[in-house]
Protein backbone atom coordinates (compact mmCIF):
# COMPACT_ATOMS: atom_id res chain seq x y z
CA UNK A 1 0.00 0.00 0.00
CA UNK A 2 1.78 3.21 -1.20
CA UNK A 3 0.07 6.63 -0.54
CA UNK A 4 1.40 10.51 -0.85
CA UNK A 5 2.51 11.42 2.02
CA UNK A 6 0.46 14.31 3.93
CA UNK A 7 -2.39 12.90 2.04
CA UNK A 8 -4.72 11.33 4.34
CA UNK A 9 -7.56 11.07 1.84
CA UNK A 10 -5.34 9.02 -0.09
CA UNK A 11 -5.02 6.37 2.85
CA UNK A 12 -8.28 6.19 3.92
CA UNK A 13 -8.90 5.31 0.37
CA UNK A 14 -5.98 2.79 -0.05
CA UNK A 15 -7.37 1.33 3.69
CA UNK A 16 -10.42 0.68 2.90
CA UNK A 17 -9.43 -0.93 -0.18
CA UNK A 18 -7.44 -3.05 1.41
CA UNK A 19 -9.77 -3.72 4.19
CA UNK A 20 -12.69 -4.96 1.69
CA UNK A 21 -10.04 -7.57 0.34
CA UNK A 22 -9.50 -10.16 2.72
CA UNK A 23 -7.16 -12.00 0.27
CA UNK A 24 -5.37 -9.46 -0.37
CA UNK A 25 -4.79 -8.99 3.48
CA UNK A 26 -4.01 -12.25 3.91
CA UNK A 27 -1.18 -11.81 1.46
CA UNK A 28 0.08 -8.76 2.96
CA UNK A 29 0.09 -10.09 6.30
CA UNK A 30 1.79 -13.49 5.33
CA UNK A 31 4.32 -11.55 3.00
CA UNK A 32 4.59 -9.00 6.49
CA UNK A 33 5.75 -11.72 8.62
CA UNK A 34 8.26 -13.27 5.66
CA UNK A 35 9.99 -9.80 6.06
CA UNK A 36 10.03 -9.64 9.78
CA UNK A 37 11.70 -13.17 10.21
CA UNK A 38 13.96 -13.11 7.73
CA UNK A 39 15.41 -8.87 8.42
CA UNK A 40 14.33 -8.23 11.87
CA UNK A 41 13.72 -11.06 13.89
CA UNK A 42 15.99 -10.81 16.98
CA UNK A 43 18.39 -13.37 15.63
CA UNK A 44 19.34 -11.26 12.36
CA UNK A 45 19.07 -8.27 14.85
CA UNK A 46 22.07 -9.24 16.71
CA UNK A 47 24.04 -10.94 14.20
CA UNK A 48 24.04 -7.27 12.21
CA UNK A 49 24.93 -6.16 15.95
CA UNK A 50 27.96 -8.48 16.16
CA UNK A 51 28.73 -7.76 12.53
CA UNK A 52 29.00 -3.87 13.35
CA UNK A 53 30.86 -3.95 16.85
CA UNK A 54 33.41 -6.66 14.90
CA UNK A 55 33.26 -4.17 12.50
CA UNK A 56 33.55 -1.14 14.65
CA UNK A 57 36.60 -2.97 16.39
CA UNK A 58 38.67 -3.52 13.66
CA UNK A 59 39.06 0.19 12.90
Amino acid sequence: MVVPPDDSAAFVVALQTVLGDTQRMAEMGHRARIFVESQASPQVVAHRYVDLMRGLQAR
